[in-house]
């Protein structure tokens, strides 16, 4: 898909007109990030909506003593900095690139003017904001009254199907495996900054499910085995 169809298929865009999405398409800007590289830092300010293209982008934010707490983690679709057109027009975390990335940038008077023009933008973006306010939510939720073997398994649940390939299909293979692959999209060291926790303690909650025959982890890679026995894992308040 090339960027310019990808961009007329972003889901903030859903019900304007083709002619309207091509139009932005061609007067918003697209950035590549290296991964590691900042896309903005708490209290920058901006005046512009972002849009994740490729990769993955983690948003945080940092105490004085260092400590860091993943808020979000956006993929392909997903917009961001929402602040730049609406509310105060300064980041209010930092935004870094978790890996190769491609942005898509949007001023905030091409976006007042579609928005005028098409109120469904508008509407799009309410959807967007109630989503985050829920995530917002149930991370409060998890980090206050759920253990981390919960945490954990509450975020893998989120994660999208890593669908294998070629050789590795399992409809190809005599004995499928059980399960299926997730698509973590980042190290086990910022999973642990999304659950709050150490790497030390990540590791001990991943051997913990696999040991009770939710998941097994191998290589870096994780297959959810049992599912609907993992979503009740995560439901469980400490």
């Amino acid at each position: 898909m090339s960027p310019t169809e990808q961009l007329i298929d972003l889901g903030i865009f859903r019900g304007l007109p083709l002619e309207e999405r091509t139009d932005l398409a061609a007067k918003g800007q697209i950035r590549p990030f290296a991964a590691g590289e900042t896309i903005a830092l708490r209290g920058q300010d901006v005046d512009a909506l972002f849009a994740v293209l490729q990769g993955r982008v983690k948003l945080s934010r940092s105490s004085l003593e260092g400590k860091e707490q993943t808020l979000y983690v956006f993929g392909p679709g997903e917009p961001f900095c929402l602040c730049g057109v609406f509310g105060t027009g300064r980041f209010l975390a930092d935004a870094v690139a978790l890996s190769h990335c491609r942005v898509f940038i949007l001023s905030r008077q091409e976006f007042d003017r579609a928005a005028h023009d098409h109120p469904a933008l508008l509407r799009n973006m309410v959807e967007v904001l109630s989503g985050r306010l829920r995530q917002a939510m149930e991370l409060v939720e998890s980090l206050a009254l759920r253990e981390i073997p919960q945490r954990v398994a509450a975020y893998l649940l989120t994660l999208p199907a890593d669908t294998p390939q070629g050789c590795n299909d399992p409809a190809q293979q005599g004995q499928p495996e059980p399960g299926y692959p997730v698509e973590l999209g980042m190290t086990h060291r910022e999973l642990a900054k999304i659950v709050g926790a150490t790497p030390e303690t990540l590791s001990r909650a991943l051997r913990r499910l696999d040991e009770e025959g939710l998941v097994t982890v191998s290589g870096g890679r994780i297959r959810l085995l049992a599912p609907e026995a993992l979503r009740q894992r995560a439901e469980m308040l400490s």
